[in-house]
């Protein structure tokens, strides 16, 4: 059919396609071809199938029969209307229908399907579209007003309180009269928040809207941002420690590692973007620790570090680096960014430009300017164009830097500061440093070879990683959705061996079954729990999902939170819980599911519902359920993930959980 014909209803069913979602093999496909520069190949071959004439160009006639072997390759239904965009850019009339799509065209197209079927199918974190908003009111029901922190041109960033629990949060109010109606931006930066999963990447919690302003709820970090305290200690005329240097930089390059691994590209990492807050001794439950979380690291402490701010973030596109106009932060811009070259290596010098800052206390080395006359966009990109060609460009006092740091440090703040951005090393690289590899794991029980001693602790975490594709939906719903709360500043063994493990900021579902192999667990389970926890299906075991899997439920500081899931659910008379009960538990399913239908079976033991005690009992035993009741819990393990982890949305008649 074509758009603007009628179609009757009997006729429907006929015309209509059956519903189609991608499987593990699609998502395969789509994730390799987004992650390399195959891609353009591959879409030239799919295009030079179908294209015809010496122009070689797809009329309208074969946009057909395009779109369903794209439909097929993608195994999802509305690549259609993904060719109709690109060969039809404007309102047509009826002399448009001969217009053809030509292989620019359908390159667009393709990279369009292509990150539609993963952000919609591939993530267990939901897209944009799947995370509604709030009204607005509900934000002042939610939360508390404690003090305002700061302003900006968009709007305000205040502390609150969170009502339910007394937890502090920072909420980011954008006006939209400010924002000249730039919707699709922050639609992007919640979509790229709901992406990330990283415990040195600032969390969204919720998302509210009002007639005026748009709120972003997100996590507090009490110790400030690094530009604050790398000016203080110019101030004092204390320099930062190489250790305390390496602990920094460690951290801020595993989380842009992240951000790369995922296809992002953040495009302002400066001080002012790099938030502290103080790290906890010991493992505490959430809000264990006050309600404001770790108490506020000293000058002197190694802070834990959060990257924010991804309002400027891009989908890097391999093979395709132009963007419309530059953006970011003049002073720690690189040098392509100004001619309009987006790429990962762009953030890599950015992040020099914090390296140096710290290690000289030199803050805004590039000394770059705009002349007072340049009142345009073009007069300051001909001055920055300048100033990195013609002009003598920065000048790197190299004495300097080496007074405090050591050759390895020299060595890695070099290479992330070449003007060509071939010369840089990837944030991986940089993270596996010599230099910043001490860092990986500095958490208050870090020391060499950490998570392969015979420390008790880090034996006990790896057990419970080891049996992760062994529990219950149940136990992993309720561990993900603790997890999802649980700041990351107050896990510093899970956070040390998580790091341990991934060096280069991205855990690899390999990485860690050589880990649970080394650890003593056979082949087969390692490679079975790795899987387990790879919820994204896509090779890399997110923050959250490590967090889940490596915490145990059957301590008493998780007592309460279990009768309050308990009681919520068990609204019967009788105190038990009936298997609609236990559906509520585990968003998405139904009672009708087979795995609730196994799993209340496997808790009730025959009778008539579930007691307080068989329930407690189940979570005692770690979660740990027959293999076929494991099995299903493996196939609903990403479902469960994906409602957990959405800010706004909550299924039809279940309870609302207590934060």
């Amino acid at each position: 059919m074509r758009r603007g014909r009628w179609i009757q209803r009997r006729d429907q069913l006929g015309k209509l396609r059956r519903h189609m979602r991608p499987g593990r093999a699609h998502l395969e496909w789509a994730r390799a071809l987004i992650g390399s520069e195959r891609y353009a190949d591959e879409a030239s071959e799919i295009f030079n199938r179908h294209a015809g004439g010496s122009e070689r160009t797809v009329l309208w006639g074969a946009m057909g029969s395009l779109a369903a072997e794209l439909d097929v390759q993608l195994g999802m239904c509305g690549s259609m209307l993904l060719l109709e965009e690109e060969a039809f850019p404007k309102p047509r009339g009826d002399a448009a229908v001969a217009s053809a799509l030509t292989p620019a065209g359908f390159g667009c197209a393709f990279w369009k399907a292509l990150q539609r079927v993963v952000r919609e199918h591939g993530h267990a974190m939901p897209s944009r579209a799947a995370n509604p908003r709030r009204r607005g009111e509900r934000c002042a029901q939610d939360y508390e007003t404690v003090r305002h922190l700061k302003s900006g041109s968009y709007g305000y960033v205040r502390l609150v309180r969170e009502r339910a629990t007394g937890a502090m949060r920072a909420v980011k109010a954008m006006n939209k009269e400010f924002m000249h109606d730039d919707v699709e931006a922050l639609d992007r930066e919640v979509e790229f928040l709901c992406r990330v999963d990283h415990p040195n990447i600032v969390k969204m919690r919720r998302y509210y809207e009002d007639a005026e302003f748009v709120y972003i709820v997100m996590d507090y970090c009490n110790g400030g941002d690094l530009w604050d305290r790398a000016s203080r200690a110019l101030k004092w005329r204390m320099p930062f420690t190489p250790g305390y240097v390496s602990h920094v930089m460690g951290q801020l390059m595993r989380a842009v590692a992240h951000l790369h691994a995922r296809g992002l590209v953040h495009l302002d990492i400066k001080a002012l973007n790099i938030m502290l807050t103080g790290q906890t001794q010991g493992t505490v439950p959430p809000l264990a620790a006050g309600p404001a979380g770790a108490p506020k690291p000293t000058n002197h402490e190694l802070p834990h570090v959060m990257l924010i701010d991804l309002g400027l973030a891009q989908l890097f596109r391999p093979g395709s680096y132009c963007r419309d106009f530059p953006g970011g932060t003049p002073s720690t811009m690189a040098p392509e960014v100004w001619r309009n070259e987006v790429t990962p290596a762009a953030d890599i010098f950015s992040c020099g430009v914090v390296f140096w800052e710290l290690a000289t206390l030199q803050l805004n080395p590039l000394n770059f300017h705009f002349d007072p006359k340049a009142t345009s966009m073009t007069d300051m990109i001909e001055q920055a164009d300048h100033f990195w060609t013609a002009g003598p460009g920065p000048v790197w006092r190299w004495d300097h830097f080496d007074r405090t740091m050591p050759s390895t440090a020299h060595a890695l703040a070099a290479g992330m500061l070449q003007r060509c951005r071939r010369d840089r090393p990837s944030a991986q690289a940089c993270a596996e440093s010599a230099f910043l590899s001490g860092a990986a794991g500095a958490g208050a029980d870090s020391k060499p070879g950490f998570p392969f001693t015979d420390d008790p602790k880090v034996a006990a975490l790896m057990k419970r990683l080891a049996a992760s594709h062994e529990r219950s939906v149940l136990h992993r719903s309720i561990a993900f959705s603790i997890a999802r709360k649980w700041p990351a500043n107050q896990l510093p063994t899970i956070q040390a061996v998580f790091h341990a493990l991934a060096p280069g900021g991205c855990l690899r579902v390999a990485g860690a079954a050589r880990a649970l192999e080394s650890a003593g667990v056979c082949r087969e389970a390692a490679l079975a729990a790795s899987r387990a926890m790879d919820l994204n299906c896509d090779g890399l075991i997110d923050w959250t999902d490590f967090v889940a899997a490596g915490i145990s439920l059957d301590g008493p500081e998780f007592q309460a939170t279990l009768r309050e899931r308990f009681d919520r659910a068990a609204s019967d008379a009788d105190g038990l819980l009936s298997r609609a009960g236990l559906a509520l538990l585990l968003p998405g399913c139904t009672a009708d599911d087979a795995d609730v239908f196994d799993l209340f079976g496997h808790l009730s033991r025959g009778t008539s519902g579930i007691s307080w005690a068989a329930f407690r009992g189940h979570f005692k035993d770690g979660g740990v359920v027959a293999p076929a009741v494991a099995a299903a819990a493996s196939a609903a393990g990403a479902a469960i993930s994906a409602r957990e982890r959405d800010p706004g949305a909550r299924g039809a008649g279940a309870p609302e959980r207590s934060e």
